[in-house]
């Protein structure tokens, strides 16, 4: 399961998450397949976007077995953007 990218500018990422892959990490020991685990591979910058370390650059989430568009700040200025 690999999010589809949608959109990507220097700022936002939009992907299309599919069915059946967690946003994000429950706990920093939880190992499973994420958007974020995805995300830092690909892009190891945002490590620090955000406020939650489990969740960079992550605004909004959708739920395990939801599939549809996620936007992603790839840098703080658009993540406070998007927050507000």
């Amino acid at each position: 399961m690999i999010p589809q990218i949608v959109y990507e500018d220097s700022e936002l990422l939009i992907i299309d998450k599919p069915s059946g892959l967690l946003t994000h990490p429950k706990h920093p020991d939880d190992q499973s397949p994420s958007v974020v685990s995805w995300l830092l591979k690909k892009y190891s910058e945002i490590i620090n976007v955000g406020e939650d370390s489990l969740r960079p650059g992550i605004v909004h989430r959708l739920d395990r077995e939801t599939s549809g568009l996620l936007i992603i700040a790839k840098t703080q200025t658009a993540f406070e953007y998007l927050k507000k």
